[in-house]
């Protein structure tokens, strides 16, 4: 029966087996209530009392013998509705299921809490360092329980841990490294606190021991009974319910999915935060054309009920923007050059600014090439760093500005110069409101700070856009494109890039091209090319499948196996040589130069170059099942010897070095 992870969620707060509450603090951990048949005085009387709990040194499936009388102490987090309690059977045996209020953790699920649970890098290091690497977590006393999951979860039984020792563990990290850990909320990891507190004892963890090091645990481990293990004196119950079978099946399969390095429930993470984040490219495009007058703000009252049932009108490029040009704004586009080898070292900055004020009235053209004529473009170059030119890993052209003049100015002088860039309209009252626009913008961002320059730091911006996930969005693609992609696929023809100045203003032409591109298509036009990409994909699946299963066909039924045929290594084409575990050997014993074209099990000359199962001269480096000559350097199943004189295990010789390691013959022939 296989369950949805929502049917999941539904098992786990219906009561068919209680949980725990999601991300319980353990800064102030202390003993939970015990059960409402104990008063708080007998239950601090079981607090006084010494815990030893021993596994008895008997073999695999006898009864356990204790030293002494023994208790188990489990208590949760105050405050915490966890199915823990303070316990004392009489005698804690081998197989002794657990009592049903223990809620458990996969021992596994716990020592990669840090590198699954803990995101921030330097307190990661610091907790796994301190206390789960090298098997730090081990080098306590851990109470050892396990679990056989249905085979088709997992074919290994499942260790576990009491959930109070793990909180109790949590606190130890707490005190001395100050973070606030705490079990993950289930929408993080479903498995990594589970309880089987309305199972039948046959169904519920079962004691193993007790740990205190690595070596016990590895040797608990090992010794884990088979599922069908009891021990002796356990009351036989009927078979359980296939309710409470689903029930056992979902909690198994979530505490071995915690185990795992990628949980489900990560995996769907990252895939919700990749899907937001595409989202987000996508409102930047819609953004971007309300900005530019082709879109309207949603609630607006200009937006009539039919183009909210019927969507927006085709957009019609020879005449103006069919809406007002929203927030009145400046785009700004920055592009910075630097040196290859010294990234430190800038030598140019280009700085393309469009406002929004010169596109009223004016259509836009096709793919927007009138209003790519009201861009005004500024290259700057600085005069310290005019020797750096870019020639080995990319083409610079700094003479190569073609929307104007290039102008000189000192590192000293260059932050003044930029801020000039962005103060727009001086007779206007207010400050113009500013979009920053980039090709994967943040290194550009980056390198104005570098040159003395925040542009984070002005008060009149409003945001900040980049045409590389912008066209992603556009065409849904996984992988960005360089600039120049870009412009050919928008049919903008782009001279001298890697020139500041002419990448900052194709990069405000591609801004507009990609955003009248996604006003004239329509979402039809993407479910076609999903519909298309899909096919394409499942075509390329079947066709793999095809080619996978080729030649793994006898012949059917009809079929009897043909007539016998020699091994493959037996080829014609040369004496044979020296025989050999897995190959031939000698020392020219095939002719000088073999021609032979075989690549497996052949014969060679002195110096052929081959790898497996050959013949060989002295002088080749081979790795499996050969002889080899005087140099030979061999790894495994190998002879060595100055003219390849075998043995039954070994070949040594003047320069011996290898040694096979299995049976080698020293026939003079395969056959």
């Amino acid at each position: 029966m296989t369950l949805t992870k929502a049917e999941k969620f539904r098992l786990l707060s219906s009561g068919i087996f209680e949980s725990s509450t999601e991300g319980v603090s353990l800064a102030s951990t202390t003993v939970a209530k015990a059960d409402s048949q104990n008063s708080r005085t007998s239950l601090q009387n079981e607090l006084d009392k010494p815990a030893a709990v021993w596994l008895a040194d008997t073999p695999l499936g006898g009864e356990g013998s204790f030293a002494q009388e023994t208790e188990l102490l489990f208590s949760a987090g105050a405050g915490t509705k966890v199915c823990s309690t303070s316990l004392r059977p009489s005698y804690i045996k081998l197989g002794q299921p657990a009592p049903p209020e223990l809620s458990f953790c996969p021992v596994q699920a716990v020592s990669k809490y840090p590198y699954k649970h803990i995101h921030n890098k330097a307190l990661k290091d610091a907790v796994a360092s301190s206390f789960f690497t090298g098997g730090k977590i081990f080098e306590r006393s851990w109470n050892i329980f396990y679990i056989h999951p249905p085979p088709d979860i997992s074919p290994k039984p499942l260790l576990l841990l009491p959930l109070a020792e793990v909180l109790s563990f949590f606190e130890v990290i707490n005190k001395e490294t100050h973070p606030t850990l705490k079990i993950p909320p289930r929408s993080d990891d479903c498995g990594f606190q589970v309880c089987f507190s309305e199972m039948d004892h046959t169904l519920r963890p079962r004691y193993l021991g007790k740990s205190a090091c690595r070596d016990d645990f590895q040797r608990l481990e090992n010794a884990v009974p088979p599922a069908t293990f009891k021990p002796d004196g356990e009351i036989l119950s009927p078979p359980p319910s296939e309710r409470t079978l689903t029930a056992f099946k979902v909690i198994t399969e979530l505490a071995h999915e915690a185990t795992k390095n990628k949980s489900k429930a990560a995996k769907a993470r990252k895939q919700k935060e990749r899907a937001e984040k595409q989202r987000g490219w996508g409102k930047q495009i819609k953004r971007t054309q309300r900005y530019l007058g082709l879109r309207l703000r949603a609630g607006v009252e200009q937006v009539s009920r039919q183009e909210l049932e019927m969507g927006r009108p085709p957009l019609d490029v020879t005449s103006p923007a069919p809406y007002p040009m929203e927030s009145s704004v400046v785009f700004a586009s920055v592009d910075i050059e630097s040196f290859e080898r010294d990234h430190k070292r800038i030598t140019e900055v280009g700085i393309s600014v469009l406002d929004t004020k010169d596109l009223n009235g004016v259509p836009p053209g096709e793919g927007g090439s009138e209003w790519m004529k009201k861009i005004k473009t500024r290259h700057l170059r600085i005069r310290d760093n005019a020797h750096l030119r870019n020639k080995d890993f990319v083409m610079g052209c700094a003479e190569g500005f073609e929307f104007g003049t290039s102008e000189w100015v000192t590192l000293r002088d260059a932050p003044r110069v930029v801020a000039e860039c962005f103060r727009f309209s001086p007779q206007d009252p207010l400050p113009r409101n500013i979009i920053l626009l980039g090709h994967d913008v943040c290194g550009d961002i980056d390198y104005l700070k570098l040159l003395g320059y925040n542009p984070l730091n002005l008060s009149n911006l409003i945001e900040i856009l980049d045409t590389s996930t912008m066209y992603r969005f556009l065409k849904r693609e996984q992988n960005p494109r360089r600039l120049g992609a870009i412009l050919a696929d928008l049919d903008i023809m782009g001279w001298n890039l890697h020139n500041a100045g002419n990448d900052a203003a194709y990069t405000l032409q591609a801004l507009l091209a990609l955003t009248i591109k996604a006003t004239t298509d329509k979402d039809t036009d993407w479910a076609e090319e999903q519909k298309r990409r899909v096919g394409e994909a499942a075509k390329e699946a079947v066709e793999r499948a095809m080619e996978l299963g080729e030649g793994w066909s006898s012949g059917g039924e009809g079929s009897d196996g043909g007539l016998p045929e020699k091994l493959p290594c037996v080829k014609n084409g040369g004496s044979p040589g020296k025989a050999g575990g897995n190959g031939d050997g000698g020392n020219g014993d095939g002719g000088n130069r073999g021609k032979n074209g075989n690549r497996n099990w052949r014969e060679g000359g002195k110096r052929s170059e081959q790898r497996n199962g050959r013949e060989d001269g002295p002088k080749i480096g081979q790795k499996n099942g050969r002889e080899g000559g005087q140099w030979n350097g061999q790894n495994n199943w190998q002879q060595r010897g100055q003219k390849s004189h075998g043995s039954n295990n070994s070949t040594e010789g003047a320069r011996r070095g290898g040694a096979s390691l299995n049976l080698v013959d020293d026939s003079t022939s395969l056959l």
